[in-house]
């Protein structure tokens, strides 16, 4: 779904815009503000959207992932249920039985992070090359998990809703 969209933002802006990822995955275009957004607003994707791989590579990322208990999305596969709602959102790849693994949605760098079912979010690797150079590597992911600080886990999207003004995916008037 690409094209313009446009969003009225209330008056006072809000101090924090959030992006649902599973809205927005199919990819917005260009959208633009109807309203003035505080330059001190902070924007941001939050929830998940799933990163499937080919069906092809499925013998090969079982492989990478018998080790360490991992499973991957597979293209056709249903994607993991996941009762948490993280800001920024994360790109879900793969999970265990204690948490999911994938990139976050974010502008800048893309650590690859695990969030424990828990809630608790920690770095597993620079970037998903790193990460599937430490499984082809047989390093143990989890020994190096690194505490990652800056994303806010939430019970439900409703939980997130109550701290974040959500954009809601709307086309203009034709």
């Amino acid at each position: 779904m690409n094209g313009q969209f446009r969003f009225h933002l209330p008056d006072p802006p809000p101090s924090r815009i959030c992006m649902d990822l599973a809205e927005w995955s199919n990819g917005a275009g260009v959208f633009g503000w109807s309203g003035k957004a505080s330059r001190s607003s902070r924007v941001g994707w939050g929830g998940f959207t799933f990163w499937p791989s080919p069906r092809s590579d499925r013998t090969e990322l079982e492989r990478l992932g018998a080790p360490w208990g991992l499973s991957f999305c597979i293209d056709g596969d249903p994607p993991p249920e996941i009762p948490l709602y993280p800001v920024p959102g994360l790109e879900v790849f793969a999970w265990d039985e204690g948490g999911w693994l994938g990139p976050l949605a974010q502008n800048g760098s893309h650590p690859m992070v695990y969030l424990r079912r828990d809630g608790a979010v920690f770095q597993a690797a620079e970037d998903m090359d790193a990460f599937v150079q430490l499984l082809r590597d047989g390093t143990d992911w989890r020994a190096g998990l690194v505490p990652e600080p800056g994303i806010q886990v939430y019970a439900s999207r409703e939980g997130a809703a109550r701290e974040w003004f959500f954009l809601r995916l709307e086309a203009p008037p034709q």
